[in-house]
This record gives structure tokens, C-alpha cells and sequence, in this order.
């Protein structure tokens, strides 16, 4: 795995004559995959080669973490992040269910998009948000604490256009079947959310650029 980390990737490309896809497909095959994957993307962010940084991030999105040792390809791709086209995060938070909670992975994909988000992850973003919100029953066995932590990175990471509040609103009162505590956790989060946005348009409007 370190050997492999500090090999140009296109090093490969030249050596067999293949696309980093098809170089990538037939590590799959391989007991090595995982060391392979976690090689290859810690080089990809080294050389900053976007063009096997998003089969690489697709594919150790995908794979499991048992065995034990397959989680490696997963903590080197993230690393992969800020040289991932924005469009495709955007693209698999537009494929969650409706009552689908957003997936660890992908929250902490999130995490590494450096700001701004563009216009298509934020509003992306929006709308998987407002749509999960939407089927919540705030039951004390709903743990959407991924959710939350995403909230605070697009609080800071969403552009100065879309700094308006979100299209959600919570209820008054717990009602029957919901936890009193799960719905001030919701508004306390949701607080710090729209106070984050409410500061940034201030300073958009005192200071503009």
C-alpha cells in the first residue's frame, strides 16, 4: 500500500495500456483490493489526478467494511474529496429514498467538499434535506445524527445565493408517539442552522464582495 502511494497513478495507465476504470475493476477481483484501493487513492490525492479520483471514491463508496481490513480503502478515499466533480455528490444525495436517512459515507463526503458548494450540491442537498424532514415522525427510535452533522457543514458551505432558510417546519407541541426530547434535539440543531445562515446574510449585506 505505501509503495503504491507514491506511484503517479497514470504510471499504471501507461504500464497496461488501460483506463483507470478497467484498472480498477480488475483489482476487484484481487484478496488485495482493499490495500490496492487504499494505495492508489492516497497517490490519486497526492498527484491530485481527477481522473481516477472518482472511479476510485465509486467504487470504495461501495465496498463493504467486512472484513475488518476493507474499511482501509474507505479512510484513504476520502481524501479523494476535494477533487471529486460536486455534480456527483450531488447525483447520489438525489438517489436517497424518501425515507432513507443520509448514509454515513456520504455524510462524510460532505465533510470534505471544500466550500463553496455549488448551485447543484446545494440545492441537491435542499431537497434530499426537506424531503427526509418531511417523512420524520420524531420517534424516539429515529437517529438521524447524520443529518444533523451535515446541517452544520452546509451552514458554512452553502454559496452566498442560497442563503435562504430551509422549507421545514417543526411541530409546537410532541404529539402522540413523538419524544419530547428528539424534537427540542431537532430544534436546537435546526437553531444553530438558521442563526449560521442568518449571520452570513448579514455580512453579505454589511460587506459586500
Amino acid at each position: 500500500m505505501q509503495a503504491l502511494s507514491v506511484v503517479p497513478p497514470s504510471h499504471w495507465e501507461e504500464k497496461f495500456g488501460a483506463e483507470p476504470v478497467d484498472l480498477i475493476s480488475a483489482a476487484a477481483s484481487s484478496d488485495w483490493e482493499a490495500v490496492v484501493l487504499a494505495g492508489w487513492s492516497t497517490a490519486a490525492s497526492r498527484y491530485e489526478d481527477r481522473g481516477w479520483a472518482l472511479p476510485l471514491w465509486e467504487r470504495c463508496y461501495e465496498i463493504l467494511e467486512e472484513p475488518e481490513e476493507r474499511g482501509i480503502a474507505w479512510s484513504s478515499a476520502r481524501s479523494l474529496v476535494p477533487l471529486l466533480p460536486q455534480a456527483r455528490i450531488a447525483q447520489v444525495l438525489r438517489g436517497l429514498r424518501r425515507k432513507e436517512d443520509v448514509p454515513k459515507r456520504l455524510a462524510q463526503t460532505l465533510g470534505g467538499v471544500l466550500p463553496p458548494w455549488d448551485e447543484t450540491l446545494s440545492l441537491s442537498y435542499r431537497e434530499a434535506f426537506e424531503k427526509r424532514f418531511r417523512t420524520l415522525s420524531f420517534a424516539s427510535h429515529e437517529t438521524p445524527y447524520m443529518w444533523w452533522g451535515t446541517l452544520r457543514y452546509a451552514a458554512t458551505r452553502f454559496p452566498t445565493t442560497h442563503l435562504e432558510p430551509l422549507d421545514i417546519v417543526l411541530p409546537d407541541e410532541p404529539r402522540a408517539g413523538q419524544s419530547p426530547t428528539l424534537l427540542a434535539d431537532w430544534r436546537r440543531e435546526l437553531k444553530k442552522f438558521d442563526e449560521t445562515l442568518e449571520l452570513r446574510r448579514r455580512l453579505v449585506k454589511e460587506i459586500p464582495l
